[in-house]
């Protein structure tokens, strides 16, 4: 076993350099630094769960709650890089805002002691959807897409919210739960982009970022991502659920993204025949090269799932059928029902040799000694009733005309019991467009026997209006222009009932006021040594509105011997002198405020400096074993005025100091 001295990433033996930092890889095992610590104050590390690319997943106690976590750590280069740090927040905080029942809760981000940045999540007990493929692959074609529609709506749920996942594949998806109750968490939402947009210190030439077997053409190409993106990867996983393997493999990664750019895959139903026709079109389509070909949303994507699993409930002739004996009578001709299909294919079954060779019955060899010997005394009474020779007939043309006359009579049964259609209707997966907006149509036809079947072929798409609504012949319907038109679809003399189509442009969003400037806001600016003010921090954004801002401010003191401030904007002055305080927010910094300190006037009565450090230090320490850090630090600054080389005072005040530091009260 050999590990990664710089990210601390195990391989085996035979490998010689770090596939994420391109490290010398050192012999042994690397004893795990961060096992037992408790980063931040926040977080005690457990024990950990497992290793990727940028860092290390440990499961930890978040101790404030006392429930646990799963704790990713970004180590290596992530953590010098101030410009990948500053995006690490900014994705971090997006990510953070999703909320949804498919996604996993994300809690906290930050940055620990040592620099490297970490995620603290919601822990799942369950499994990744790429051990339950490799388990059980091909998954049962039902559940699969029960789970499809669950990952489409948490990605829908993401996108809305402008989060593109970049990174969608079974190892970024935790399954919960068993049977009817299974549920999806996504995860690693932003991970992706980090990865992708990383800067020369965090990307080394050559270095393919992604997951090659997931990647859609055009994020193999380096071009811009987009929502359709994520809808090629869902298409891949949802391949792979119903097909038992992913559309492309190769044997280097390079092999397989060229693969995703030139190659189409192998059609699903070709992996396996009982995925249903309207499954298969599904995830086709969302495998298609060119994003404009593919779902307009994923929210389409799991309309269109959630249709496809209803239907798998209600008729389970829905799955698909093989076509066999009948497809050698005619072809293009829709098959019967399951139960009727299935005899007349036991009634139809050709002689072994025609099925195996595939040649014509005339083409057969029978021997003339093997016919049957009632067609040589039926020849016999034919002569001796008529006194007439007849010119004798091969056993091998009675065989051959025995054989068609048979064909033609179970062709007629057959044709007899075709299923008629008796009605077709259109459906939708929405009937509000904005302007170029793409909706695909389907027709659904109903047919004698009371099954029902989507048809792609001899329908004659109609929009009663083509300047505001146009449909394709391949049922492709486009928003042109404000108002509504009415779609309808012929098929074999039967015409849909027509569905109203609104055109309606939306309006823009309003935009949101911008924080333009942040002003301190201080009672008085003149002070006398240990009195104390709090100040005010007053953000004004774009629309000239004003408020008050508590939380995330950083305060600064230009000299902390004169005055020093908190973390929420409590001055203590302490000694005589000129000093600048200010605010930092949200990117913007305030305008310096100016403090004047000067040393309160004695007043004539003193007390004996023995009796007054005595019960000084005894107030002192009562304040900081209290946690009243502030009032201690002015009673200790007292006594030292008065005797600067009181050393109970001295130490008393170090300790002081370092707790009010570390809860974060004074600068």
């Amino acid at each position: 076993m050999k590990y990664c001295p710089a990210c601390a990433t195990t391989y085996e033996d035979e490998i010689t350099v770090c596939e994420v930092d391109g490290v010398t890889l050192k012999v042994g095992e690397k004893q795990d630094p961060y096992l037992g610590k408790i980063i931040k104050g926040r977080y005690r590390i457990l024990s950990k769960l497992g290793q990727g690319g940028m860092g290390a997943v440990y499961l930890a106690e978040q101790l404030s709650v006392a429930r646990k976590v799963a704790l990713k750590l970004l180590q290596g280069s992530y953590a010098i890089d101030d410009e990948f740090i500053a995006r690490f927040r900014r994705e971090a905080r997006l990510a953070a805002s999703l909320n949804h029942r498919n996604i996993v809760v994300l809690y906290d981000f930050d940055q620990a002691d040592d620099g490297s940045l970490f995620i603290a999540m919601e822990y799942l007990n369950g499994e990744r959807l790429t051990d339950v493929i490799h388990r059980e692959a091909p998954l049962d074609i039902t559940r699969a897409s029960r789970l499809g529609v669950q990952i489409s709506d948490g990605l829908n749920a993401a996108h809305h919210a402008g989060v593109i996942h970049r990174d969608i594949k079974p190892d970024n998806i935790m399954v919960l739960g068993h049977g009817a109750s299974e549920e999806i968490k996504l995860m690693d939402f932003g991970i992706a982009r980090l990865r992708d947009t990383g800067t020369s210190h965090i990307t080394r030439a050559g270095l393919i970022m992604g997951t090659p077997a997931y990647m859609a053409p055009e994020q193999a190409e380096g071009a811009e991502v987009s929502e359709k993106t994520d809808i090629y990867a869902l298409g891949v996983v949802l391949y792979e659920m119903l097909g038992g393997t992913a559309p492309f493999s190769a044997a280097t990664p390079g092999a397989v993204l060229m693969k995703q750019i030139r190659e189409r895959p192998l059609a699903l139903r070709k992996l396996r025949g009982e995925v249903p026709v309207s499954l298969e079109r599904i995830v086709m389509q969302a495998l298609e090269k060119e994003p404009a070909k593919r779902q307009h949303n994923v929210g389409e994507v799991a309309e269109q799932l959630r249709k496809a699993e209803e239907r798998l409930k209600t008729d389970p002739g829905a799955r698909s059928w093989s076509p066999r004996a009948w497809n050698l009578i005619g072809r293009g001709v829709r098959k019967p029902t399951e139960g009727k299909g299935s005899a007349i294919e036991r009634m139809m079954a050709p002689p072994p040799t025609v099925v195996q060779n595939d040649e014509p019955i005339l083409g057969t060899q029978i021997a003339l000694e093997e016919a049957p010997k009632t067609l040589l005394a039926t020849e016999e009474i034919f002569r001796s009733n008529t006194g007439i020779a007849r010119t004798p007939v091969s056993p091998l043309k009675w065989v051959t005309l025995g054989v068609v006359g048979l064909t033609c009579a179970l062709a007629i049964v057959y044709y007899l019991t075709i299923p008629k259609a008796v009605s077709v209707a259109v459906e939708t997966p929405k009937k509000a467009l904005t302007p170029t907006e793409q909706i695909k149509l389907v027709a659904n036809v109903t047919f004698s026997d009371g099954t029902i079947q989507e048809v792609a072929k001899g329908l004659e798409w109609r929009s009663t209006d083509h300047s505001i609504v146009r449909v394709t012949p391949d049922g492709q319907a486009e928003g042109l222009a404000e108002g509504s038109a009415e779609l309808y679809a012929k098929y074999q003399g039967l015409e849909t009932p027509p569905i109203k189509v609104v055109v309606k442009a939306l309006k823009p969003p309003p935009i949101a006021p911008k924080l333009v400037s942040v002003n301190v806001v201080s009672p008085k600016r003149h002070l006398e040594a240990n009195e104390q003010i709090a100040l005010r921090l007053l953000a004004e954004s774009s629309d000239g509105g004003k408020r008050d801002v508590v939380n995330g401010v950083t305060w600064t003191s230009s000299d902390l011997h004169v005055a020093f401030i908190d973390s929420k904007g409590n001055v203590l002055a302490r000694n005589s002198g000129t000093v600048q305080i200010t605010a930092f927010y949200d990117g913007l910094s305030s305008s310096p405020i100016t403090f004047t300190v000067k040393d309160k006037i004695a007043t004539p009565l003193q007390r004996p400096p023995g009796t007054d450090s005595t019960a000084g230090l005894r107030r002192a320490n009562d304040y900081y074993e209290n946690g009243r850090y502030i009032e201690a630090i002015n009673e200790l600054e007292r006594i030292l005025k008065n005797n600067p080389q009181n050393g109970q005072a001295l130490v008393l005040r170090g300790k002081v100091l370092n707790a009010c530091r570390k809860e974060g009260m004074c600068g």
